[in-house]
């Protein structure tokens, strides 16, 4: 989680936020980074 926040401090923007959270839970798992990359 230390990492979401400092995507936020780096981003203040209220938009970006959301689409960034899903990809931070992602990430971590590294479980399926096909997902991950069809999202970047």
């Amino acid at each position: 989680m230390g990492a979401q926040a400092r995507f936020f401090s780096a981003r203040p923007s209220p938009a970006p936020p959301p689409a960034l959270l899903p990809v931070n839970g992602d990430f971590p798992r590294a479980e399926s980074p096909s997902p991950v990359l069809a999202r970047d």
